[in-house]
């Protein structure tokens, strides 16, 4: 039995690692891996229960159960309810040898099966903290002997272990994504309010200074400069990008407000700015603002990071029938063949940048890429000798839609 058990757990491990390189989210892995896990436990009936911990349920992830697929069955347990229920609140594992022979068990613990089943195991998925992540449970329509129920408890428990990392860096993911985009939506209204107040005052306020003015202009810079840095961290930590298209002039509603969040650092760098009349005479974009102006301030920022002292950046653009495209090059060190191939890679930075101890993260480009990948554009890069260019190329048949 110890050896059939090995086999049967190097053939489970292999069988789920295959899996998990190949499946595009946990609720596929989890499907997939029912076989296997049946297999293994020589079960008819399988099912697996992710908790939902901030409201104490658990619900159906994967199931062979024809009845359970219903959506009735879909978040019906809460922990203490049902025998999976129980086995999540407890977080020991259970087995039932006989459940037709258990009236009591059984009409306390109510479980979706299309059959009485004779044995019935169960068993919580375990992380390193002793949290429930979830519970699987195998049924056999055979009554065991003792000896052989408790290894095949055993069997199951070293199953779920082997699931458990998968299920926990998918499920710590998932929840730090939404934490990052709690709070990003709180920190953008709280920054929209102060914005439209601003607003409000400057177009009812008919006496106000011209100081007063000013410093109202600077306070809407800084609410975009803090919504720019809020929406790049949030995408940097994997928030999902949605894009709401609206008419958007580059010139004016992209470059402008872009540029004035930077000219303090373009004026100690000693830089100057050349911007082609192709600029301002580019027709109009279907774009999220907030998002383009996100991409430019990374190239911009990246421009004046790289620019040799008392050097100029140069904007210019072009378009024909179906696109649109705005450049932005700057004189500095050129980039080398192989950082070409992995500068928008998330994390990547240069060899050029570490050996010149340039501050960054590595993320400005890749968020520049996944911000055009959802506008259905793309960027580019053309490093010849000494000048460096980044250019933004639009679809002027982007539609005016929300994308996810």
């Amino acid at each position: 039995m110890n050896e059939l058990r090995s086999k049967e757990i190097a053939h489970f491990v292999h069988t789920i690692s295959e899996l998990a390189s190949k499946a595009s989210g946990l609720r596929e892995l989890l499907r997939e891996s029912l076989k296997p896990i049946c297999s293994a436990m020589g079960a008819q009936a399988g099912s697996i229960f992710l908790v939902n911990a901030v409201e104490k349920t658990l619900y159906l992830a994967a199931t062979t159960n024809v009845r359970e697929n219903h959506s009735e069955y879909s978040t019906i347990y809460r922990f203490g309810e049902g025998l999976t229920g129980y086995v999540a609140g407890l977080g020991e594992p259970l087995f039932i040898r006989n459940l037709a022979d258990n009236p009591h068990i059984q009409g306390k613990y109510l479980e979706a099966v299309d059959f009485q089943p004779g044995s019935f195991f169960v068993a919580p998925m375990l992380w390193y903290s002793g949290r429930i992540l979830g519970v699987v449970r195998c049924v056999s329509n055979k009554v065991l002997s003792q000896a052989a129920a408790h290894k095949k408890i055993q069997l199951l428990q070293i199953i779920t272990s082997i699931l458990s990392p998968y299920v926990a860096a998918t499920t710590a993911e998932n929840e730090q994504t939404m934490s990052i985009e709690r709070i990003t939506h709180e920190l953008k209204s709280s920054l929209v309010a102060i914005k439209s107040t601003m607003q409000m005052l400057i177009h009812t306020e008919k006496c106000l200074s011209d100081v007063s003015r000013d410093r109202v202009h600077d306070m809407n810079i800084l609410c975009d400069m803090l919504m720019t840095s809020v929406e790049s961290k949030s995408l940097a930590f994997g928030k999902s990008l949605i894009v709401r298209g609206k008419r958007t002039l580059f010139y004016r509603d992209i470059l402008m407000p872009a540029l004035t969040m930077l000219k303090p650092r373009m004026v100690s760098r000693n830089l100057s700015l050349q911007i082609s009349d192709n600029v301002n005479n580019s027709p109009s974009l279907n774009v999220d603002r907030h998002l383009i102006l996100l991409a430019v301030y990374n190239l911009l920022d990246n421009a004046i990071k790289y620019s040799a002292s008392g050097t100029s950046i140069q904007v210019d653009a072009g378009h024909d029938s179906k696109e649109c495209w705005f450049s932005f090059g700057n004189t500095g060190t050129t980039i080398s063949r192989n950082d070409r191939d992995l500068i928008f890679s998330p994390g990547y930075r240069s060899a050029e940048a570490q050996r010149r101890n340039v501050s960054g993260q590595g993320l400005g480009l890749y968020i520049v890429r996944r911000i055009m990948e959802g506008h259905e554009g793309k960027v580019e890069l053309d490093s010849d000798s000494q000048l460096i260019t980044f250019r933004l190329t639009f679809p002027l048949g982007f539609q005016e839609e929300v994308k996810g």
